[in-house]
């Protein structure tokens, strides 16, 4: 039986599904930063995210966990599907989105955070403007304590566009 009253309930029952970071980007960056989080208490997290890249160059973007933008810091592994070809690499980074030209992918993935400190994040990213996922597997290298930060980090200035989305949920 729980102990909630109903009004908490019916609280609870009302933000099942709402993100607790929903920002959409309204001016062109190169870094965007959660608000802070306890990633143990949470669970773990779920996460949307919509890139539009408007600059005509290509960049990758990373996902980075407490402020550590150490590329080798992480482990990723991949692989690439396009119609009935495919292809698996592995490279020290935090990538979650690859080599985007001007166009527009969604990122959708997980955080588990081991009860030894371990972090892992599962990725697929589908591409709007061409016709392929990949699937990214990331690894930070070292044990921490408690996942507080995310930095969603791109390699070329301004190419988190006006019109990209970040959404995130917490597992608890």
């Amino acid at each position: 039986m729980s102990n909630l009253t109903t009004r908490e309930l019916t609280k609870e029952v009302t933000n099942i599904n709402k993100p607790f970071w929903d920002q959409a980007i309204t001016a062109a960056v190169t870094s965007v930063t959660s608000a802070t989080l306890d990633g143990m208490a949470d669970g773990g997290y779920d996460f949307e995210i919509w890139v539009y890249n408007p600059t005509g160059s290509t960049s990758n973007f990373s996902m980075y966990v407490n402020n550590d933008q150490t590329a080798t810091n992480y482990d990723r592994t991949s692989m690439y599907t396009a119609g009935v070809s495919a292809s698996v690499s592995n490279s020290a980074d935090a990538l979650i989105a690859n080599a985007l030209t001007t166009g527009r992918a969604i990122v959708t993935g997980t955080i588990n955070i081991s009860p030894d400190g371990y972090v892992n994040y599962n990725v697929i990213e589908k591409r709007l403007s061409d016709k392929y996922i990949l699937v990214h597997g990331v690894t930070k290298n070292a044990v921490v304590t408690n996942v507080t930060r995310i930095d969603i980090v791109a390699s070329v200035a301004s190419s988190i566009g006006i019109n990209s989305r970040i959404r995130m949920w917490r597992r608890r």
